[in-house]
């Protein structure tokens, strides 16, 4: 796999650790699925479709809603660890799953805001500064300075977003300020190696 692709496909450090460790984790479901013939593409269609699940219920059931994002993020740990289960990992079936999961974010935050469940300013900002943060590190890759170092908020997005639901917290707006400062400043930083990059 080529290495320009780091943010897509291979990577290093605590990256690596973690998905070496899911892979040895998840091995007996592995197994099973590469033993039916199932295809990581063909988790990541599923996963990508269980949201419009949450579509469908997130006016009427939040929380029944909410389940289909779980049922997202299960197949979206999967998908990359039967890919390298069955040793064919590649950049064309990396790019599939980013475009699935990032594409699943951006239809969920809108309808969160379209519905009033979060604030439409800074969800707005959110998403807008989160997709050009991948955008950047797509970029990085292709010019073979992958960045390792963003911290992906979206799945703790989620988490509070749902605790907030269940009547756990009320901190989903103050955690979308600091998202939206922490990725504006992230995405400031990216734009500069960036532009180092093409110099």
């Amino acid at each position: 796999m080529p290495n320009a692709f780091h943010y897509l496909g291979q990577k290093t450090g605590w990256k690596r650790l973690s998905e070496q460790s899911r892979t040895a984790l998840l091995y007996p479901l592995l197994k099973i699925l590469n033993d039916l013939g199932v295809q990581p593409w063909h988790l990541s269609a599923i996963g990508g479709a269980s949201l419009l699940g949450f579509a469908w219920f997130a006016r009427t059931d939040i929380l029944f809603a909410g389940t289909f994002i779980l049922i997202h993020l299960c197949f979206d740990a999967v998908d990359g660890a039967l890919a390298r289960y069955q040793g064919n990992a590649s950049p064309t079936g990396a790019i599939t799953d980013v475009a699935v999961d990032e594409g699943g974010f951006a239809l969920i935050m809108i309808i969160l805001v379209g519905l009033g469940y979060i604030s439409p300013l800074f969800g707005s900002a959110y998403l807008a500064l989160y997709l050009i943060m991948v955008a950047l590190l797509l970029m990085l890759d292709m010019q073979k300075k992958p960045y390792l170092w963003a911290i992906p908020t979206k799945n703790l997005f989620y988490l509070l977003f749902y605790m907030e639901m269940l009547d756990i917290t009320s901190i989903v707006e103050p955690a979308l300020i600091v998202f939206v400062i922490y990725m504006t400043m992230l995405d400031v930083h990216l734009f500069q190696k960036l532009r180092w990059a093409l110099s």
